[in-house]
């Protein structure tokens, strides 16, 4: 099924559709990658381009809690990051880093624990 909204990707994504011709242009028999790659493709260019989803967030509650249980983190940084001269750009990527590395572990944790 080919994207039919205008995004930016739009022509990648439906030329790779058209070259994997009949035999494999199913979800079942396409690369795994791919195919989860496009399933949510879909479920995006559905909620942008739906009148009442186009602001909603489905992993709102999770980006919250990963905020609010890094806090700690965050103080300890801004604390040790005080008298330092650091830029809005290199700042906001120490963040990121963090809060994947945090996240990343509590992934692995609950993996091995589960």
């Amino acid at each position: 099924m080919l994207l039919l909204y205008s995004e930016p990707d739009k022509e990648s994504w439906n030329n790779f559709i058209r070259n994997m011709g009949e035999e494999n242009n199913s979800f079942f028999k396409a690369c795994w990658l791919y195919a989860e790659c496009y399933m949510y493709r879909r479920l995006s260019s559905f909620f942008k381009n739906s009148q009442t989803l186009t602001s909603f967030d489905y992993f709102a509650k999770q980006k919250q809690n990963a905020l609010i249980n890094s806090i700690g983190c965050i103080q300890e940084i801004l604390t040790v990051l005080q008298g330092i001269n650091v830029t809005y750009d290199s700042f906001r990527l120490m963040l990121k880093v963090i809060f994947y590395f945090i996240n990343d572990q509590k992934l692995i944790f609950t993996y091995k624990t589960a």
